[in-house]
């Protein structure tokens, strides 16, 4: 397929001196500065703001340019506006199935959700807006998009998409890591086609901004004769109509997305990369911590006590 054939393979990347372990270790260490910062001071920052930071501390003295590291690559303004419209999507059509999953149970699910730290105030203020609109888009899509799909090319195009793409999900709210995998995905696809992560970055912007804006506009006019859940659920599903004005371009972006996945489970390649991988410390030990998260998510479920 055309969107696995990078200017940066075979004969550059082989030049590249940073390698599959080092995402792995910078997003350890990132983690270990954010949990030690005072949210008074940076704590308030997302967490891949520090595991930026600890990539260029980690690959310092290592050849590959910043700009290349990041894919921090230009792109024209027109190849921009699908990002938007599709984050617009996106974000309704994960507010449909959750709140469709909600009233189908009983509001069980949004119980349940409230058992862990929101990831944003339902009356977000406006140091959260910023975090969520642009600070946590633009380090979150250089760090996972960026760098780490970057570090995992020479183990093949499906990995630099689906394997950054698992561990961005699963460092997610419970309830959003799911959407955040598929949304990971996209935003991955869309960074291999344009050699670019300025899309993913547009796209990602699109979706929390969207997501403030419901959240906003729910908050202030709620109250008001359901004033506020005809604007939240009109919102809703005119993101969702809008998906029919770029079938065209959900048709290949879903074709890329299958692509990747069959390079991602293409055997022998599979447990040769697999293995490769997970002989290192900080895959294993990334892994681990993952799995203490997972197991206190269920231990929350099942007590009923919020985290």
């Amino acid at each position: 397929m055309a969107m696995y054939d990078q200017t940066e393979a075979p004969a550059e990347r082989n030049r590249a001196t940073v390698n599959p372990y080092d995402p792995a270790k910078s997003l350890l260490l990132g983690w270990l500065i954010a949990l030690l910062t005072p949210r008074d001071a940076l704590g308030w920052l997302p967490s891949a703001v520090f595991s930026c930071l600890a990539a260029l501390l980690i690959v310092s003295k290592k050849a590959d340019p910043v700009g290349r590291m990041f894919r921090l690559n230009p792109v024209s303004l027109y190849t921009l506006a699908f990002p938007v419209a599709l984050g617009v999507l996106l974000t309704s059509l994960e507010l449909a199935v959750w709140e469709g999953i909600d009233y189908a149970t009983g509001r069980a699910l949004g119980r349940w959700a409230e058992l862990f730290p929101a990831p944003i105030a339902s009356t977000p203020s406006a140091r959260d807006i910023l975090s969520a609109c642009l600070v946590a888009p633009v380090a979150e899509e250089m760090f996972y998009r960026g760098f780490f799909s970057y570090a995992l090319m020479p183990l093949g195009a499906g990995w630099a998409i689906v394997l950054p793409s698992v561990f961005f999900g699963l460092s997610h709210h419970p309830i959003g890591m799911a959407g955040a995998f598929a949304g990971g995905l996209i935003a991955a696809t869309l960074t291999m086609r344009h050699k670019s992560v300025v899309p993913a970055i547009i796209l990602h912007m699109a979706e929390n901004t969207y997501l403030c804006l419901l959240a906003v506009l729910g908050s202030r006019y709620s109250g008001r004769e359901n004033l506020g859940d005809v604007l939240y659920y009109g919102l809703i599903v005119s993101g969702i109509l809008l998906g029919l004005k770029i079938r065209p371009e959900l048709k290949l972006l879903w074709n890329d997305v299958k692509g990747a996945f069959k390079d991602f489970g293409a055997r022998p390649r599979f447990g040769q990369n697999m293995r490769f991988l997970f002989k290192h410390w900080s895959y294993i030990l990334l892994v681990l911590v993952l799995a203490f998260s997972i197991a206190l998510i269920v231990l929350v479920s099942i007590s009923g006590e919020p985290l």
